[in-house]
């Protein structure tokens, strides 16, 4: 697929962004970069791109509004989070990339995120500061294998579709049923001439 490189001065890290069209956005002034941290950069956020995180993380931003209060969806998607960025530095590693030398350049990229405030919740930002320490860990891990992320992927995917699937499997359509069945309800559902509240039950996903 073709991706669009722009700048933006609303953006202080690098971004890949974008389900159908697909953008990668970096902060005003890159071109001074060193070359190596502009390479990076670039091998970070087209893995990115080449796995559809952005779709993934919109899915995963769906499925927290619908069920904010279970606790699954929420570590899904932190662990989500974390499996999709190391996945994307291990493309970057593999590349001939050295684990410390690419370690300097993130903690370079988050150091010059200057402004408050968190990136675009459509986009997927390179250096978040706060998870930046168990990344850098994990690219120095030299006995960390780095040859097959699809596999922590599809069980990442996995867990996420559990989240999604659990809180409404636990709902109790018994609820519903017994308020059609009851002896004092007729087949208009109207009760002793008037309106019979009923359970509703919310959309499947």
């Amino acid at each position: 697929d073709d991706v669009r490189l722009v700048s933006s001065s609303e953006v202080n890290v690098p971004m890949a962004w974008g389900i159908m069209n697909l953008w990668l956005v970096l902060p005003v002034g890159f071109e001074a970069w060193p070359a190596e941290r502009r390479r990076v950069v670039v091998l970070h956020e087209l893995a990115h791109l080449r796995r559809r995180d952005c779709l993934a993380q919109a899915l995963a931003r769906l499925a927290l509004a619908l069920h904010w209060p279970n606790p699954l969806a929420w570590i899904a998607t932190r662990r989500m989070t974390a499996e999709r960025e190391q996945a994307c530095d291990d493309a970057v590693l593999t590349s001939g990339v050295g684990g410390p030398s690419y370690a300097h350049h993130l903690v370079e990229i988050a150091r010059g995120m200057s402004r408050p405030g968190q990136p675009a919740r459509a986009a997927v930002a390179m250096a978040r500061p706060s998870e930046l320490e168990n990344r850098v860990l994990a690219i120095l891990d030299e006995h960390r294998s780095r040859l097959a992320p699809g596999h922590r992927t599809k069980r990442v995917g996995l867990a996420v579709l559990a989240a999604l699937l659990l809180p409404v499997a636990a709902i109790q359509p018994d609820a519903a049923r017994a308020a059609l069945e009851r002896p004092d309800t007729d087949p208009q559902g109207t009760e002793n001439g008037g309106a019979v509240e009923l359970a509703v039950l919310p959309p499947r996903i």
